[in-house]
């Protein structure tokens, strides 16, 4: 198991941070509005009951047909989009979220 990488922040860069909610269940829903960006850093939300699965716009969080990188509670992966428009998060328990990190 590798090292974690290491966030660094430089003045030049315009962070931006949300939290994106599966409202119901087996539905995608996109990460957040158009917005361009180099990379994304998404984490399931630590008081999540079930799992989020990350995906493209046929992400999908059921067991017997996911699609998608599933996340557990507080767990979290990076990935190299060009709009956060482009990642969608579906769950299996309504109410779980998302909180985001991206580098524009």
């Amino acid at each position: 198991m590798g090292k974690p990488e290491v966030l660094t922040i430089k003045s030049t860069d315009r962070p931006l941070t949300g939290i994106t909610t599966v409202t119901t269940a087996g539905t995608a829903v996109v990460l957040a509005a158009d917005q361009p960006c180099s990379r994304v850093y998404v984490e399931a939300y630590e008081d999540n009951t079930n799992t989020v699965v990350i995906g493209d716009v046929n992400v999908v969080a059921a067991v017997a047909t996911r699609r998608g990188r599933s996340l557990f509670q507080t767990q979290g992966d990076w990935f190299n989009v060009r709009n956060l428009n482009q990642i969608f998060v579906d769950a299996i328990a309504n109410g779980d979220k998302v909180s985001w990190y991206a580098e524009v």
